[in-house]
């Protein structure tokens, strides 16, 4: 890995992004020339990435909860930009966010950037009254999980 996930999830969020809240993962993937798609023969992976003919293609399990789907969505993406998986390889298949091999641990680190920008929880934190502001509004303002956002609450250095 060249790049780093967080450095890499700012850039497409800088470039690709369009300021609207929650970030839309999927119309992210697309503005990079992927492709797409619900599979329910993945699981019990949440996700998969690889190159069908040359062309991006993003898995991801429809039985599972929207803000799961959105955070692997995310995690795929950042297999590609990361370029973990390269033309002509076997699919990467994700079976769990528990992962710590380095190129699990960077995905996560890329797809928690892309849906929870470091700039961005702060912000629409302050933005809450004080009263709603916990991990549970944050994470139905950003659609990620409440855990998820736990986790980049902490990461983040925000109580």
């Amino acid at each position: 890995m060249t790049q780093s996930p967080i450095a890499a999830a700012s850039h497409l969020l800088e470039t690709k992004w369009s300021g609207r809240l929650p970030i839309d993962p999927v119309a992210i993937a697309e503005s990079l020339g992927a492709v797409v798609k619900p599979d329910r023969t993945i699981a019990p992976a949440s996700g998969s990435f690889c190159y069908e003919n040359g062309v991006p293609v993003i898995r991801y399990n429809p039985a599972d909860p929207v803000v799961r789907q959105r955070f692997t969505i995310a995690h795929e993406i950042g297999h590609m930009v990361l370029g973990h998986v390269r033309a002509g390889e076997l699919a990467h298949r994700d079976t769990s966010f528990d992962s710590s091999t380095p190129i699990e641990v960077a995905a996560n680190a890329f797809a928690a950037q892309l849906l929870m920008p470091a700039n961005v929880v702060p912000m629409v934190m302050r933005l809450l009254p004080p009263g709603q502001r916990s991990a549970a509004v944050l994470a139905r303002k950003l659609w990620v999980s409440e855990q998820a956002m736990g986790i980049r609450l902490n990461a983040l250095g925000i109580n």
